[in-house]
């Protein structure tokens, strides 16, 4: 058998044809050979560095941008890009502001072909919150189409600065009055007091003279400065907030005496906590006092006429004279003329205990006193059920008048038989029906329904037991439960 050479001549032509073909593409390639791409031809206008245009001008040259083991592709970047190197270095200029700015390619990545615009994947993943101005209300034109870039940055610049004069350009076509007053008030820095969220940087509102408390700082800038002359913003309160209808004609203008930034409610009165209820000299609410007769708001000076720390309790008479003349006179006649002795604006008679008239349980604690005292009525009120509770038609003429016995003032449901000592079902199994005991109503009673009446035998037979015939019917005399041994039991002989 022949044997086959490891090394064959023909294989050693090939893999020198292969080793001159690797050197060639070096020489003449150079690092090439391993590029994933392209790099980017576009140019800014009239910027060189380094004597380059573009990265496309430089695109043999990997070590430029690439020096492993040697330096970091940022440090390289910013080797070229002085001008962004400068704004690092200093705090200044957008490239300061961004977080990770030494990882260039993460923002501007290139070999993506000579036609690709490095510029644009940054501003697409720029984070605008980062800088001094955020874009709040700047989303839109004041046509609403979308806002972009060049129009508050300089176009074909490093870094695209903030072109001063672009707030005034734009703010100007919509608004040329207000801006001129502007900024002859505040000159064209804007953003020297504006962060584009309607709020002013670095201003302190309390060096005006007006400190911004509680709910005042929750407030637009727009709601208290209306025209664009903020020196002119009016400081009253009562410029800003319309006096209620309930202090006109009693208070002055000085708000701030009884309210505070914090609300409007709680009040203070003489430095405390004010409610109408809580006044310890009157202890008097306006719980039915909120309206007039005429259904129009009561003012204070409808009760207070001369001010607000006296009361002339004839406007009370006079109001109320006007409405029901007829009982305000004989009213008056009775109690006296010093109303909050006895009323305290809810309906409630002070210091009366109703318990030493009619004790009020139950839903009598819940009903209105005009439920029970119509056309203000008080004295000889009656106090029987039956003279508030309409006899219902499954009760009338039979039942009797002694609701008590079976209802309280809980509630009329359920029924209970509380007073009812006799036993219902009276010997049987069951309870034997009303009507048996009860034929004609419920306030009187018979036994002769059951038990045989021959009244010669029931006489002779009670008359032994000391029975006499007057108090012969009253069966339940002496027999209360119903129990034959009963009567026995008391101590009498003989059984009836």
């Amino acid at each position: 058998m022949r044997r086959l050479p490891v090394v064959s001549l023909s294989s050693l032509f090939l893999a020198l044809a292969l080793l001159v073909g690797i050197v060639t593409a070096l020489v003449f390639g150079g690092e090439q050979l391993f590029s994933p791409g392209a790099l980017s031809a576009k140019a800014e206008a009239a910027s060189t560095l380094n004597g380059f245009t573009s990265h496309a001008q430089f695109e043999k040259e990997c070590q430029r941008c690439h020096q492993p083991l040697q330096a970091s592709q940022g440090t390289l970047c910013l080797d070229c890009h002085t001008s962004i190197a400068k704004q690092i270095s200093q705090k200044q200029g957008v490239h300061s502001m961004v977080q990770g700015v030494q990882t260039c390619r993460a923002c501007h990545p290139d070999h993506k072909g000579k036609d690709f615009d490095g510029v644009q994947p940054a501003l697409a993943r720029f984070d605008h919150t980062q800088t001094t101005f955020r874009l709040n209300v700047h989303q839109v034109n004041f046509d609403s189409t979308p806002m972009d870039c060049l129009a508050c940055h300089e176009s074909g610049t490093a870094g695209l600065p903030f072109a001063k004069d672009s707030c005034v350009k734009c703010h100007t076509t919509h608004d040329p009055p207000g801006m001129a007053r502007h900024q002859a008030d505040y000159g064209q820095d804007c953003l020297a007091c504006h962060d584009g969220a309607d709020r002013m940087i670095g201003f302190d509102h309390t060096a005006t003279g007006f400190a911004l408390q509680d709910k005042h700082t929750q407030l637009v800038c727009t709601q208290c400065h209306t025209t664009a002359n903020l020196k002119t913003t009016p400081r009253a309160c009562s410029q800003c907030h319309a006096q209620p209808a309930v202090h006109q004609g009693v208070f002055q203008q000085e708000c701030d005496a009884c309210h505070t930034a914090a609300g409007w409610t709680p009040a203070t009165f003489d430095g405390k906590v004010f409610t109408h209820a809580s006044l310890a000299d009157v202890k008097f609410t306006l719980a039915h006092h909120a309206r007039g007769y005429n259904d129009q708001p009561l003012t204070c000076q409808a009760c207070h006429p001369i001010d607000v720390q006296h009361t002339d309790q004839t406007t009370c008479q006079q109001c109320h004279a006007k409405h029901e003349p007829t009982f305000m006179q004989p009213h008056v006649d009775r109690y006296g003329a010093d109303c909050v002795v006895c009323h305290d604006g809810v309906d409630r008679i002070a210091k009366f205990d109703h318990a030493q008239t009619y004790p009020l349980q139950g839903k009598h604690a819940e009903a209105k006193c005009e439920d029970c005292h119509p056309q203000k009525r008080f004295r000889d009120t009656p106090t029987p059920c039956v003279a508030c509770h309409k006899d219902p038609a499954i009760h009338a003429g039979f039942m009797g008048s002694a609701c008590e016995y079976c209802h309280s003032t809980t509630a009329w449901q359920p029924a209970l038989l509380s007073k009812h000592i006799f036993q219902l079902s009276h010997g049987s199994q069951q309870q034997v029906a009303c009507a048996v005991c009860h034929p004609k109503n419920y306030q009187e009673n018979t036994c002769f329904g059951c038990h045989d009446h021959q009244l010669p035998a029931i006489t002779q037979s009670h008359t032994k037991a000391g029975i006499s015939a007057a108090d012969l019917p009253n069966c339940t005399r002496c027999h209360p439960t119903g129990s034959k041994t009963e009567y026995k039991s008391s101590g009498t002989s003989g059984t009836p």
